[in-house]
């Protein structure tokens, strides 16, 4: 579902993602016709990035030397020369210092030679095979994942340790012969000059996030030093650098297939999604949900890991699944490709006759796991580790899975009550029938859930939550008649548009109806280009005529206004809306707020983004809003716009 959000204005802008998408595109055909040349203009491009940054230091210390070498031929050193020189000063530092990438190592388990022999003999023996830097340490996760980090030693200079992190789950997953091929993917993104390169310009674009990051909480009087470059560079930068990951990503995988066979690294990927979706869809779902009877979290979570993983899927599931999975698209979301364009790059399978998804689903076979991974590879410690992230996993959730356990309690409590209440002949309310029927569903079977929110509708047929609720219900009973609820909460609520398109493109994907799913991922893209073009009108307020009364009901008020209260900060708080050209029925709350400032504090940027960030965090507004703190130039232009509104002011 889509919640309800507050922020603060954005200061910079960003490329549409129709646009970024084209460039890609284009980048991306270009990368393949001339390879050598694509990466020469990445090379160039990132370089630019360099000298720009370059030239505003060179030329913060020349205005620096100019100003006090005038100021010293005059023999006049005064208040000002000395506060404009700080303020230069610091800004070069500041630049200075964002060129030094701070990147903590990653956590884990580390592993020695001594206690993994023949995981270390794979790496070494990987390693040389495809040219790759050396692995300084070898860290197990309780992801399930794989991975290589260069860390830097000495900043923008180099020098990197190289940190190869291991999922445990993923290991106990796979057979021996697919981790192989996994570990040659991972240490492929490394191999030649090719991964040299890619690893610098993915360390270039770290260097821009905190420049920008680091200018805007610091010093934020000087990004205009770099806030048009930066509005004209980052994103050709970002679709430069995407198109070299995403094709790093492909030579990775060829990398893997000349050392591993293509077929296997294939089907390696498959399994790792359909284990991966197994896992976030049932495994972890079902050890949570006994935190509905059991008071404490259960044991051996990791331990039984394999057992489960080894289980052989029902083949209908399988194709379900796959299918599913074929279906996704590669898109600029993601820098990996899609699990179909890499399958077809690595010619799987090799008895394709064009039917790419119906062959995919007939050919693959779920691998047998006589003796996985983590047992194979790592011996005794496997046992050891199992161990380990087991406590740590029970520690871990202990205050959580208790929570959730006396939420249940008081949960069924109250669903009992209201089922006590409509036995016994007490009509309901709404907001009584619209709890039981939410608590069914979370606690209940999916008939009992299903009959109540059909009650619900019968009370209120216009609730859009209650429609998609009951859309979703069907929809997982195989019931068509979920598609006319999911269409018509999209109908009543425009928020709800692009989750109940998800629901309904993973519903036509599995019921082998490609065409309709389409159709929904179409609709749910165009309207997402709709709210893109108009973020940037709602990013922020340029003048008080753009105020206008807000439409919020007396309840909503009153809701804000009661949350507000908790804040001793807040001295006042108006409400508003924004005139909006574009998506008009979609309002944009502006809610300004007058802190009260003590005359000890200093800092009152700080402490106001302080206050915001808490409003953001703790506020539930009736609708998107954008939170304004009136004081300093906001306080001169837009609190004569608030007050000239009716009933505007809701405290203070």
């Amino acid at each position: 579902m889509i919640t309800n959000r507050a922020r603060a204005g954005q200061t910079f802008m960003a490329m549409t993602n129709e646009k970024f998408d084209e460039m890609v595109k284009r980048l991306e055909i270009l990368a393949k016709a001339a390879p050598d040349k694509y990466r020469f203009r990445v090379a160039l491009l990132a370089l630019l990035g360099y000298a720009y940054i370059g030239l505003v230091l060179a030329l913060l210390l020349g205005l620096l030397v100019v100003m006090f070498g005038l100021a010293f031929s005059s023999g006049k050193l005064n208040y000002i020369v000395v506060k404009v020189g700080w303020i230069l000063l610091v800004l070069a530092w500041v630049v200075f210092r964002s060129l030094w990438v701070k990147q903590s190592p990653p956590g884990g388990l580390e592993l020695t030679r001594a206690e993994a022999p023949r995981l270390f003999d794979l790496i070494e023996e990987v390693t040389r095979a495809l040219d790759a830097p050396r692995i300084h340490h070898v860290l197990v996760l309780d992801f399930f994942n794989a991975a290589v980090v260069q860390v830097p030693r000495f900043g923008f200079l180099g020098g990197y340790k190289n940190y190869l992190l291991l999922g445990l789950p993923d290991m106990q997953a796979a057979t021996p012969e697919q981790f192989r091929a996994t570990l040659a993917h991972e240490l492929g993104h490394l191999s030649g000059k090719h991964g040299r390169f890619a690893g610098w310009i993915y360390r270039l674009r770290q260097t821009w996030v905190q420049l920008l990051t680091r200018l805007e909480r610091e010093q934020r009087w000087g990004s205009f030093f770099f806030t048009a470059f930066f509005n004209w560079y980052a994103p050709y930068f970002q679709a430069y650098s995407f198109v070299l990951a995403r094709t790093h990503e492909y030579e990775a995988d060829e990398a893997a297939a000349r050392l591993t066979g293509a077929q296997n690294v294939a089907e390696m990927l498959i399994d790792v999604r359909l284990k991966g979706s197994y896992l976030e869809e049932n495994y972890w779902p079902e050890v949570y949900r006994r935190a509905e009877t059991e008071p404490r979290p259960v044991a051996g979570v990791y331990a039984n890991l394999p057992q489960a993983l080894s289980r052989t899927l029902p083949q209908d599931s399988v194709a379900r699944q796959l299918n599913l999975a074929l279906a996704q698209q590669t898109n600029s979301d993601d820098t990996h490709p899609a699990l179909a364009d890499r399958l077809r790059a690595l010619g799987y399978p090799a008895t394709n006759n064009g039917d790419h998804n119906g062959d995919w689903a007939k050919h693959y076979q779920p691998a047998t796991v006589e003796q996985n991974a983590a047992d194979f590879y790592l011996g005794q410690r496997a046992q050891t580790l199992v161990a380990e992230f087991d406590r740590a996993w029970q520690e871990g959730v202990a205050e959580q899975w208790g929570e959730r356990h006396n939420y249940v309690l008081r949960s069924q409590k109250t669903l009992a009550g209201l089922d006590e209440k409509a036995r016994s002949g007490g009509a309901l309310l709404f907001d009584e029938a619209w709890t039981r029927a939410m608590l069914a569903l979370e606690l209940r079977t999916t008939e009992e859930a299903t009959a109540l929110l059909r009650e619900v509708l019968a009370m209120r047929a216009d609730h859009a939550e209650a429609n998609f609720r009951l859309g979703q219900v069907l929809l997982k009973q195989n019931d068509p008649a979920g598609v006319a609820h999911l269409e018509r909460a999209a109908s009543l609520d425009p928020q709800m548009l692009i989750p109940a398109c998800q629901v309904l493109f993973v519903y036509f994907t599995e019921q082998g109806q490609p065409e309709e799913a389409e159709r929904y991922r179409e609709r749910a893209n165009k309207y997402f280009g709709k709210l893109e073009e108009a973020q940037p009108e709602r990013a922020t307020i340029n003048s008080p005529n753009e105020l206008i009364p807000h439409t919020a009901t007396p309840a909503e008020v009153e809701r804000l206004r009661e949350q507000l209260q908790q804040f001793p900060q807040i001295k006042a708080a108006y409400l508003a809306q924004k005139k909006l050209e574009k998506m008009p029925e979609q309002p944009l709350y502006v809610l300004g707020i007058v802190p009260r400032v003590p005359w000890y504090q200093l800092n009152h940027d700080k402490a106001n983004q302080k206050l915001i960030n808490e409003i953001v965090a703790q506020v539930a507004f009736p609708a998107e809003s954008l939170i304004l703190v009136l004081a300093g130039d906001n306080k001169k232009y837009l609190n004569k716009g608030f007050r000239q509104l009716a009933n505007s002011q809701i405290l203070g």
